[in-house]
């Protein structure tokens, strides 16, 4: 049980790290096409 519980909690924290580099890399073309600008 404690197997499936750390990869169930290792596949979320990869899953949702590689949410956020997909999300700054699609916001980083997003620059080019006339995107808000963040900062």
């Amino acid at each position: 049980m404690g197997g499936i519980a750390a990869g169930l909690v290792g596949g979320a924290a990869l899953g949702f790290a590689g949410g956020m580099i997909a999300e700054e890399v699609f916001d980083s073309f997003g620059d080019d096409e006339g995107g808000e600008d963040e900062g």
